[in-house]
């Protein structure tokens, strides 16, 4: 059995991976949220009722914003399983996996089986990994397909063979059919700093390795051809407010360059630092560590003396680009956060018995089991349950952890414990709030054959989803059609007679909390009110 420095056995390595997969797993019974994942979800839906594989369409209109790999994933699940949330979410738990393996397998290459497995375990336990296993976006697929590219990559260049090579290049492709051209600047930048870091150039100067230009074209050829079918071919077409607009070049410039140049009108003014601030909670608790072991790495120069430049470089050439761009939103880094985990267990590995160092670990320990109590407390109102699995995540941690003066394997379970009371109490009551999901399981379990689903001055793309069809603007509605709307529109319709309320839902945006919602106990105050209806 393998004991390092670490504290970490084998046997408590293959448990907490066990761990990690059942909470990821529990995550795929919550309902999909708003806004950007219950959108894929419904285009994922809506890509398998009408076969259009090769064309993407959001509620019967082209759409033209994020490449197709997330919704064929998504659609190929639902195809196989339903349209249910299980499937909608399948994918991106998968993906999760994924980057977990490859980031192992990347580490292996270059380092010591120690630090592969606590780059593991640092990566799994980051709060931007548990939000991924919930809100599904295409970052998880991003990720999945970077560190696939740098393992591939990384074998590559130990041992060039043509396996490696196309490895490689798939990749590449499929990172830049999760979220376009970056996924293939970003692994490609990053190779190319450890080129010329360790003056190793030489490797990859042969005709082998340009076979990866026409490989990637032959992976890139489905999407591009959709493209080019849906847009390029009909100029007449207005996306976006973009008149007549180029599927390929849309593709490969407007949507990821478009940006920072200004050609496509995303905007929302973020400062230069917005990321740097955001990691401190999307990467908790390992950022503190990232920063401590960056600064002393460069103090010490032993920066440059890694075995490897990759990780690092794929980190600080993402954010730097995405810094740069006019749009920003804190789960564009989650991709990143791969490098970022590898930093922190290469130095953890040896450094753990320090006193600094354990002294941080079991601040962050008591922290993450303090943070749930405080929150049931505070927050949304816990049944039994969850005050009997508070008291099992601190038993856990004290005798797994505190009684055997093991400070790193009692964070981990601290993180997991917490992890655990994320996704079996605050999502769901969080959830309860989000009146779009809510209305359309109702429409579903209640409809008949034939009728229709409208909206009025209130959207949301999850009622699209649970209700298995997409809501219409509303006009002239016939007898037993449903309505999902604001209170205002709803009351109107109701005083003029011939409507029904069915239901009424408190609705908040959860995917942008405030403290006024969370800490009110009164918080419906801070809440909206939308009907549903039926036409009588």
């Amino acid at each position: 059995m393998l004991r390092s420095s670490t504290e970490i056995t084998e046997r408590f390595y293959y448990f907490f991976l066990f761990v990690s997969v059942v909470l990821y797993a529990l995550n795929l019974r919550l309902d999909v949220m708003e806004v950007d994942a219950a959108q894929y979800a419904s285009i994922g839906a809506e890509m398998l009722r009408n076969g259009s594989w090769l064309q993407v369409y959001h509620k019967g209109s082209d759409y033209l914003d994020k490449p197709p790999l997330l919704f064929w994933c998504n659609a190929a699940s639902m195809s196989v399983f339903g349209v249910h949330t299980f499937s909608a979410k399948l994918p991106g738990m998968l993906a999760l996996c994924v980057s977990l393996f490859a980031l192992y397998r990347f580490c292996l290459v270059w380092y010591t089986l120690s630090v592969a497995r606590l780059s593991v375990l640092v990566l799994a336990t980051s709060q931007a990994f548990f939000l991924m296993s919930n809100d599904v976006k295409t970052d998880g697929l991003l990720m999945a397909c970077l560190l696939c590219s740098l393992w591939a990559g990384s074998v590559y260049l130990k041992t060039p063979s043509r396996k490696a090579l196309i490895a490689f290049s798939f990749a590449l492709s499929l990172a830049m059919m999760a979220k376009g051209p970056l996924g293939f600047l970003l692994p490609v930048a990053a190779f190319g700093i450890h080129l010329t870091v360790k003056k190793e150039w030489r490797k990859v100067m042969n005709l082998k390795t340009l076979a990866i230009l026409p490989l990637m074209a032959m992976f890139l050829f489905p999407m591009c051809w959709g493209l080019y079918e849906q847009f390029d071919l009909h100029p007449e077409k207005e996306v976006y407010g973009l008149q007549g607009p180029s599927g390929l070049r849309f593709f490969f410039w407007t949507q990821s360059f478009g940006r920072l140049t200004g050609e496509i009108y995303w905007k929302n003014d973020a400062p230069w630092y917005f990321f740097f601030l955001s990691m401190l909670w999307d990467f908790a608790p390992w950022v503190i560590f990232f920063w401590i072991f960056l600064v002393d790495e460069i103090k010490n120069k032993r920066l440059f003396q890694a075995p490897e430049q990759i990780s690092l470089a794929l980190f600080f050439v993402g954010m730097f680009g995405f810094s740069a761009s006019q749009y920003k939103l804190p789960h564009y880094i989650f991709p990143l956060f791969g490098g970022c985990a590898l930093l922190v267990s290469r130095n953890l590995v040896n450094r753990v018995s320090g006193k600094s160092v354990q002294t941080l670990l079991w601040i962050f320990t008591v922290l993450f089991l303090l943070v749930p109590w405080l929150g049931v407390s505070l927050l949304f109102p816990a049944g039994v349950g969850i005050y009997l699995l508070l008291a099992l995540i601190a038993a856990v941690v004290y005798g797994q952890g505190v009684s055997a003066r093991k400070p790193l394997q009692a964070l981990l379970l601290s993180l997991a414990g917490f992890g655990f009371v994320l996704s079996l109490w605050f999502y769901p009551s969080l959830l309860h709030f989000q009146s779009s999901s809510q209305a359309g399981k109702y429409v579903f379990a209640h409809k008949r054959s034939g009728e229709k689903l409208f909206a009025a001055d209130a959207s949301g793309h999850a009622l699209d989803f649970y209700a298995r069809q997409n809501s219409l603007s509303f006009s002239q509605a016939g007898s037993g059609d449903w309505l999902y709307a604001s209170s205002s529109f709803g009351d109107s319709l109701l005083l003029n007679g011939g409507w029904k309320l069915v239901q009424t839902f408190p609705d908040y945006p959860v995917s942008r909390l405030s403290g006024k919602f969370l800490f009110d106990k009164n918080r419906e105050k801070h809440t909206i009110r939308r009907m549903l209806l039926q036409k009588e």
